[in-house]
């Protein structure tokens, strides 16, 4: 049957026996149309439902009439004046995400990232709002382009809200840990979700399988979902969105940068690719094993261990990148056994050059111990080249400076009185490496400014050190004498210098 509201800016009329998908938590949505027959999306909000229907129109009217790219434009909105019911005209939709994926199931790679990144750019243009149920059924495709759409539990993120809504709100298998403990949403609660998305976008199934709501709450909470699909950036970012402590996810505008950036899906194929994923899968379950045993803890010092063991599992991950890709090339080159591991990542020789890598080497670095440089240092390990004649290392550190996010960085240091054919070097966690990189005279100094190692920096990590290494193994006698100094070779040569 035909109906017709009066709103704010126009008349519109839609047919109360059809609906547009299934009939959601808080309303429903009917086909309609303008006065002049255009095509559009009338949400009918439950009068039984007050917060999120007031959150949602809320929402309408600092949106309303606002040009958006990837949030779903809303007309109009506001209450009949006829029959007092309150409703949302919005574009309408091609159709949603769910929709796509049923019809597609796993998405190729570039596909994925394209549509994480305009789902992304819809939460920064959502600016100060949290939407808090992302998930595919509430991503629409219009014209072309991918947009948010149902703001029905959204928030202000300085607004408070109870944890009852959160607890009936929730979609499970896209839902952040924080929100099943009840706990405040944050930005970051969205980037969980959106991660949740990408998950199931590149591998055709939710990062977890369920089925029922304590399921769900358990897995998301103590378990780390395994990630076989995509090449390593984007397998590493997903992995870093879904991190149980919310300050060792990415910020959504970093994790724009990475989705866009022109290596994904060109890098990591093949047996690199699959070694990754066996690897990340044994981490993943230690990890999940050593998260269940701090149960006990005290609140901030399990989630400084939840942080310590995202980092490792990340950092395990692009160190075994990082082997595959010198086996790859260096199918001769001899990986020295008998390690003590997760100690020592690797450790590889060829000719008179070695290069090797910890993982795990120092994994509970205290709270306080970078004071001076004001850097919050969770865990580091190291990186080394040496030959006989020289050797070159730096520290990796799992830290946060001032306002950025908590990242692997790369950190060489240097000292003017001491050894130059051991320099730039590595220092452990303690007073020298923090007067580094403070601002005081101290004797010991940074050897360049410190380098991101993950997201769209690992490749050109990974190629900075096969680099050094191929300079290292140039660097024998017997090598020069057979294939000649390369300018590339003595240039790195000189930089150890």
């Amino acid at each position: 049957m035909l109906k017709t509201i009066e709103l704010t800016n126009s008349n519109w009329t839609f047919d109360d026996a059809i609906l547009l998908g299934k009939r959601g938590g808080f309303g429903q949505v009917h086909p309609g149309t303008n006065s002049t027959g255009v095509p559009v999306a009338i949400k009918l909000l439950d009068p039984g439902i007050k917060d999120p229907a007031h959150r949602e129109l809320e929402f309408a009217q600092a949106y309303v009439g606002r040009p958006t790219k990837h949030i779903v434009p809303i007309l109009d909105f506001g209450e009949d004046a006829k029959s007092g019911q309150s409703c949302i005209v919005m574009v309408r939709a091609e159709r949603n995400l769910r929709e796509y994926l049923i019809s597609t199931k796993a998405l190729p790679e570039q596909e994925a990232a394209d549509i994480l990144r305009q789902v992304a750019e819809g939460l920064v243009e959502a600016g100060d709002w949290i939407h808090r149920d992302l998930k595919p059924e509430n991503v629409l495709q219009t014209n072309g382009q991918w947009q948010i759409a149902d703001f029905g539990i959204a928030r202000l993120a300085d607004a408070t809200t109870s944890a009852r809504t959160l607890k009936d709100a929730l979609t499970p298998p896209y839902a952040a840990p924080e929100q099943f403990d009840g706990r405040r949403a944050t930005h970051a609660t969205d980037v969980y979700s959106l991660g949740c998305i990408g998950f199931e976008m590149l591998s055709g199934k939710w990062p977890f399988p369920g089925p029922a709501h304590e399921d769900f709450a358990q897995q998301h909470r103590h378990e780390l979902p395994i990630l076989k699909n995509g090449s390593p950036l984007i397998r590493l970012l997903i992995l870093r969105m879904l991190a149980r402590p919310e300050v060792a996810r990415p910020d959504i505008r970093e994790a724009i940068t990475e989705l866009a950036s022109s290596q994904l899906g060109q890098a990591g194929r093949g047996p690199a690719a699959s070694r990754l994923a066996a690897a990340s899968a044994v981490v993943a379950e230690e990890t999940a094993r050593q998260l269940a045993a701090a149960q006990g803890a005290a609140a901030k010092r399990k989630e400084r261990e939840a942080l310590a063991s995202q980092a490792l599992t990340e950092l395990r991950g692009i160190a075994d990148e990082l082997l595959s890709r010198i086996k790859q090339n260096a199918p001769q080159a001899r990986v020295v056994q008998g390690r003590p591991l997760p100690i020592v990542a690797f450790e590889i020789g060829l000719g008179q050059g070695t290069l090797a890598m910890s993982v795990g080497q120092f994994s509970d670095i205290p709270e306080n111990a970078f004071h001076e440089s004001k850097w919050d240092v969770v865990c580091g390990d190291v990186m080394v080249v040496k030959t006989a004649q020289y050797a070159r290392s730096a520290s990796l550190w799992y830290a946060k400076r001032g306002n950025g996010p908590y990242q692997w960085i790369e950190v060489a240091y240097w000292a003017l009185n001491r050894d130059p054919s051991k320099q730039p070097c590595y220092l452990p966690p303690g007073e020298d490496a923090d007067f580094a990189a403070a601002p005081i005279m101290h004797s010991w100094n940074l050897a360049y400014q410190p380098r991101p190692i993950t997201g769209k920096d690992m490749e050109s990590f990974l190629d900075r050190w096969i680099d050094f290494f191929a300079s290292a193994v140039a660097m024998s006698r017997s090598v020069l004498n057979e294939v000649g100094v390369t300018a590339r070779g003595w240039s790195c040569y000189a930089t150890f210098r």
